[in-house]
């Protein structure tokens, strides 16, 4: 026996009056579910009775807040290793103002070379103020230029 639009029908309603009894219960709200159906598929009956549950059920800890306040953020996505050697290596006094060559491979680093000038041009991904990078040739460039020092 195949399944109808009918049964498909009947099938949907029936998950749509569940979500509606969930939802009430949560709201710590009881629905006539008898009057529901019958005016979910569209009959006349009895127009659904909604009884409230007493304020004190619903201030006494039942219902759960849609926050929780937390000490600090948590950390951004985890930068991939060979990036952060470059960054690490750059930011060094010794390398301010020197181009880097950065060849990043889909093992070492997901994004693509558009992707990460985007990202040192929006100072995200590890990259912070003073990153500068071209492109030539589908080769990255990188240098850190000390935004607070001489530039060199």
């Amino acid at each position: 026996m195949t399944a109808t639009h009918f049964d498909r029908d009947d099938l949907a309603q029936d998950r749509a009056m569940d979500r509606r009894e969930e939802r009430a219960r949560a709201r710590g709200q009881d629905i006539d579910t008898a009057s529901a159906v019958a005016a979910a598929k569209g009959k006349p009956g009895p127009a659904p009775t909604v009884k409230v549950a007493p304020p004190s059920a619903v201030t006494s800890g039942v219902r759960r807040r849609s926050f929780t306040p937390v000490a600090s953020l948590p950390p951004r996505g985890r930068i991939p290793g060979a990036r952060q050697d470059l960054i690490d290596y750059a930011m060094k006094a010794d390398n301010h103002g020197v181009w880097l060559r950065y060849e990043p491979t889909p093992e070492q680093e997901p994004l693509t070379i558009g992707a990460l000038t985007t990202a040192v041009r929006k100072r995200t991904g590890g990259f912070v103020e003073g990153f500068e990078c071209a492109v030539r040739q589908k080769c990255m460039y990188i240098r850190f230029v000390d935004p607070k020092g001489d530039g060199s």
